[in-house]
């Protein structure tokens, strides 16, 4: 092989090996913004789901208390019947122990009152007999009286007949001497009965008397009136605090996407490289005076950089340059997955999003190309873009 062929080869190799450096930091930088993507979906997810989590767990709260609240009822239902029934129970039988005592008190009243008309009577009937026996005695004793003092006339006249002068007077004094002493016993008899008649009497009024204090000492006291059952009180309610509302600041703050890597800066070093390359490629065949002939066809290259999304992946997702399109699928995040072809370009299809659609619920993934169409920056997103065929 020739130097010229040698020097162009090893040029072109040098190239060729920028461009697959390039490619290879390309692949890292996709690979990281894969994982970034994927660690971005997951954080999304899991704060939804956390999210979720927080509302279950309020509801669950709210759903106990409104049982809680449901048992309350109907446990005071059951005590309030139950304290009326034993209300009622109560009254009926306070009503019967009062009627029941009256009626005893009653008895007892009208026991006591004959109790005392008995003692009175006995009473009246002993003093009476007691009366009857001294008037017997006494009576008893003037008969006697009488009959002594006629003995002692005759007596007297019959010792007058007998006697003379002073034998007759003495027997005379004897006899009523004798008279004397025989009405002084029948004296002291009747004032003896006198004596054990007003005792008896006084025994009768001490008797009717402890009988009375017996007649009242088992008369029944007035029972009065006795205390009605209370009213029961109504069974309260417990009062219970319901959870507050879930506010943004309770479920915290929603997951952000990562800084993305780049691969522009490899495949820019590869293209100044790669112009190096040329440059010397063509000064060393100017100075090997080599030229070149025929058409060569010219490629048009343009690099999207908008604002600060320059090292952004982005995608024309307008649906005004699509074609054909036909829904396949939904992302976690709820977007729409469709499959389509550009108007440009026919015989190929390709899946992701329509930018339309995404701009409602992640604005900040959208941009307006200078002719007016919108595009997607794919890496702020949970979908991929891809060419199908």
């Amino acid at each position: 092989m020739s130097e010229k062929a040698l020097g162009a080869a090893g040029i072109v190799l040098g190239g060729l090996g920028m461009v697959l450096g390039a490619r290879a930091s390309s692949k890292a930088a996709a690979a990281q913004n894969k994982a970034i993507r994927d660690q971005f979906r997951y954080d999304n997810q899991n704060w939804q789901y956390g999210k979720e989590k927080l509302e279950t767990d309020r509801d669950f709260i709210l759903e106990g208390i409104n049982i809680a609240r449901k048992n309350d009822i109907t446990l005071k239902n059951f005590k309030d019947t139950n304290s009326i029934k034993s209300y009622g129970a109560a009254l009926k039988i306070r009503n019967y122990q009062q009627t029941s005592l009256n009626k005893q008190y009653t008895k007892s009243n009208a026991l006591f009152t004959a109790q005392l008309s008995h003692n009175k009577m006995a009473a009246t009937a002993a003093k009476e007999a007691e009366y009857r026996k001294l008037k017997e005695i006494t009576q008893s004793v003037a008969f006697q009286n009488q009959d002594m003092v006629l003995e002692s006339l005759m007596a007297e006249g019959d010792a007058i007949v007998r006697g003379s002068g002073r034998s007759g007077a003495k027997a005379a004094q004897a006899v009523m001497a004798s008279l004397g002493m025989n009405q002084a016993k029948l004296a002291e008899s009747l004032i003896s009965a006198e004596r054990n008649t007003a005792a008896t009497i006084r025994d009768i009024a001490r008797d009717q008397y402890g009988a009375n204090l017996a007649a009242l000492a088992n008369k029944m006291i007035h029972p009065g009136t006795l205390p009605t059952p209370e009213i029961p009180l109504a069974t309260p309610l417990t009062e219970y605090q319901e959870p507050r509302e879930l506010e943004a600041f309770d479920f915290g703050p929603k997951p952000i996407k990562g800084a993305q890597a780049s691969s522009l800066a490899g495949w820019a070093n590869a293209i100044s490289g790669l112009g190096n390359s040329i440059t010397a490629f063509a000064n060393y065949q100017s100075n090997w005076n080599i030229g070149s002939t025929g058409n060569t066809g010219s490629q048009h290259t343009s690099t999207y950089q908008s604002g600060n999304f320059a090292n952004q992946t982005s995608g024309a997702s307008d649906i005004r340059l699509k074609e054909n399109i036909v829904k396949v699928g939904k992302a976690l995040s709820g977007l729409n997955i469709y499959e389509w072809s550009y108007k440009s370009a026919p015989n190929s299809r390709y899946r992701g999003v329509i930018a339309q659609e995404v701009i409602k619920i992640f604005p900040e993934a959208v941009i307006k190309e200078k002719d007016g169409f919108l595009s997607v920056i794919y890496d702020f997103l949970d979908v991929n873009m891809e060419l199908i065929t």
